[in-house]
């Protein structure tokens, strides 16, 4: 099996860690229309894509936000943030994709 399907602890801490972090101020990035053949590895991928996908994400716990289950528990809204990004209604940044 290829080891960037394996379970990855530190990955995991990376990417909770990222969803912490305010990325609201993100540029967007560039991607290739041509994908290479051999990946740059989950990690680089990871810290690479973090900052444009999770910048432009609607914070489901602020204000101006309305989820289905709003109000939501305090934690939900980040643990929530990468299940919305797929529906472009509530993402603004794979909607402009």
């Amino acid at each position: 099996m290829d080891k960037e399907f394996i379970f990855n602890s530190d990955g995991l801490h990376r990417a909770v860690e990222l969803m912490g972090r305010d990325f609201s101020n993100a540029e967007g990035l560039t991607l290739p229309i041509e994908l290479p053949y051999v990946g740059m590895g989950s990690a680089a991928a990871l810290n690479s894509l973090a900052p444009s996908i999770l910048g432009g994400a609607a914070r489901l716990g602020e204000a101006t936000s309305f989820a289905h289950m709003d109000p939501p528990t305090p934690w939900i809204p980040a643990a929530d943030l990468p299940a919305h990004s797929l529906m472009p209604d509530v993402d603004t940044y794979f909607s402009r994709i």
